[in-house]
C-alpha cells in the first residue's frame, strides 16, 4: 500500500507539473512576462514584494512597528534578517525602486538561494530519516518545488520560506541519535516560532514523545527568539504592544481571494452563478469557522496517535490561525505530506487522504470563476477553490483521527482500571 500511493501520488504530481509547466511557458510568451502567474498574483508589478516591502519596513533604521510608512506585523527575528537583506539596495525612494536596482536583485538571489540551501538539504536529510531512497527523494523534491504553494511563496519571496526551512531542519534533526544535533533542531524549530510565530504548533511531536525536559527548553529558546529581537529596534520592548496591536489589525484584513479561509470558499460557491461582494457577516462567520477548526485541530493533535496525523492537524492550524489564510501557508503542509507518504499502513481510510492532499499541491491553472472586476487585482480561479475544499476535508480527517485516538485512550485507561479492580478482587 505503501509504495502504491506513493508512486501513483507523485506521478500524478509529476504529470500535473509537466502541464503547468506548459501553461507557464504559454502564458509568458503571450504576456511577455515571466512572473506574476494566473494561478497566484495576477498583478504583474506585485511580484516578490513580499521580500521587498518588509525590507522597506526597516530600511534606514525605521521603527517597523509604530512608523506610519511600515506598521509591521512582523515578529521582529523576521525583521532583524530583513535588516541585513536591507542593506543591498537604496529604499529611500520606495521598494518597487529597490527591486528594480541590481543591489535589490542580488539580495533578492541571495534570499532564495539560501532558503533552498538550508531547506533543500533539510528536505533531503528528513526524506532519507523517514526511508526513501534517492531516486524518491529526488522525484519528491521536484515535484514539490513545481507545486502549488511552494511556486506562490517564491513568487511572494515571502518570509515564511525561511520558517519553512526551519521547520524541515527540526524534523530532519529531531530523529537523531545525537543529543547536540536534536538541540539545534528545536533551537530551529524556535528560530521558525520567531519568524511566523505559529510554527511553533509542531512542537506537539515533542509532547506526544513525552519529552517534557526538551519542551521546556524549547519554551526558553522561543521566548529568547521572539524578545531579544526587540531590544534591536527603537523603542525596544516598548514595540511589543504597537506589534500585537498590528498583528490584530493584520488579522481583521478581509480578502476572500487566494486564501484557504471558509469565507472566501462561501464567496466562491456565491460567486459561481452571479456577482457578489464579500459581506461583512459572511467573513466574521467565516473567521468563527476557522477559528473553531483551530481548537479542533489542536486536540485532535494531542490526541492522534499516527506522527503522519499528529503533524497533520498542527500544519491545519498553522493554516487556519493565520487571517487572511494566504495559500502558500499551504507550505507547511508537506511536513505531515511527507510522514504520511512513508507511513506503511495507511489502510483504506488512510489512503484516500492522498486525494486532497494531491489537489492541494498540484499547479494547474484551471481559469477563474470570478471576473477581474474588483478594486485589487485578486481573482479566485477554480484551482484555488479546489484546494480549499480539499484542506477542509483535510480537517475532516484530521478531526476523526483525533476522535479515534481519543476514544482508544479512554478506552485503554479503562481496561486498565478494570484489570486493577480485578487484581483487587482476587485478593
Amino acid at each position: 500500500m505503501k509504495k502504491i500511493v506513493f508512486w501513483i501520488f507523485t506521478g500524478v504530481l509529476a504529470l500535473a507539473a509537466a502541464v503547468f509547466l506548459v501553461q507557464w511557458a504559454v502564458w509568458a510568451v503571450r504576456e511577455k512576462y515571466l512572473f506574476a502567474l494566473p494561478l497566484f498574483h495576477q498583478d504583474r508589478l506585485d511580484a516578490f514584494m513580499d521580500f521587498f516591502n518588509v525590507n522597506y519596513f526597516v530600511a534606514g533604521g525605521r521603527n517597523p512597528y509604530t512608523d506610519p510608512a511600515s506598521v509591521s506585523s512582523y515578529p521582529p527575528l523576521a525583521l532583524l534578517i530583513a535588516r541585513f537583506f536591507a542593506r543591498f539596495a537604496d529604499y529611500g525612494i520606495g521598494s518597487v525602486i529597490a527591486r528594480e536596482s541590481m543591489g535589490g536583485f542580488l539580495s533578492l538571489l541571495l534570499f532564495l538561494e539560501l532558503f533552498l540551501l538550508l531547506g533543500g538539504v533539510s528536505f533531503y536529510v528528513l526524506c532519507r530519516r523517514l526511508g526513501f531512497g534517492g531516486g524518491a527523494t529526488a522525484l519528491l523534491s521536484a515535484v514539490f518545488l513545481l507545486s502549488a504553494p511552494v511556486l506562490f511563496v517564491l513568487e511572494r519571496a515571502n518570509y515564511l520560506v525561511f520558517a519553512f526551512a526551519f521547520v524541515l531542519l527540526f524534523f530532519a534533526l529531531y530523529g537523531s541519535r545525537r543529543a547536540f544535533w536534536r538541540e539545534i533542531g528545536y533551537l530551529a524549530l524556535a528560530a521558525a516560532f520567531g519568524i511566523k510565530l505559529y510554527p511553533v504548533a509542531f512542537g506537539i511531536v515533542i509532547f506526544k514523545d513525552k519529552r517534557y525536559f526538551a519542551l521546556m527548553r524549547l519554551a526558553l529558546y522561543c521566548a529568547a527568539m521572539f524578545f531579544v529581537p526587540f531590544l534591536f529596534f527603537d523603542g525596544k520592548m516598548a514595540n511589543l504592544a504597537a506589534f500585537w496591536e498590528n498583528l490584530r489589525s493584520f488579522a481583521a484584513y478581509d480578502t476572500p481571494y487566494n486564501n484557504y479561509a471558509p469565507y472566501q470558499v462561501w464567496f466562491s460557491l456565491r460567486n459561481l452563478f452571479g456577482h457578489y461582494e464579500m459581506t461583512a457577516s459572511a467573513v466574521r462567520a467565516g473567521k468563527a469557522v476557522s477559528y473553531a477548526v483551530c481548537v479542533l485541530c489542536v486536540a485532535s493533535a494531542f490526541a492522534a496517535e499516527k506522527r503522519w496525523q499528529q503533524t497533520l492537524a498542527a500544519a491545519l492550524f498553522t493554516v487556519y490561525i493565520t487571517m487572511p489564510a494566504y495559500m502558500y501557508i499551504g507550505v507547511m503542509l508537506y511536513i505531515p505530506l511527507l510522514f504520511y507518504l512513508a507511513e506503511a499502513d495507511k489502510g483504506r481510510c488512510g489512503a484516500s487522504a492522498a486525494v486532497p492532499f494531491a489537489l492541494i499541491v498540484q499547479p494547474l491553472y484551471f481559469g477563474y470563476i470570478v471576473s477581474a472586476g474588483f478594486e485589487y487585482r485578486y481573482c479566485v480561479t477554480w484551482s484555488v477553490f479546489l484546494q480549499s475544499l480539499a484542506m477542509l476535508a483535510l480537517c475532516v480527517y484530521a478531526v476523526c483521527y483525533g476522535a479515534a485516538g481519543f476514544v482508544r485512550t479512554v478506552g485503554a485507561f479503562r481496561g486498565k482500571r478494570r484489570q486493577k479492580r480485578g487484581a483487587l478482587n482476587e485478593r
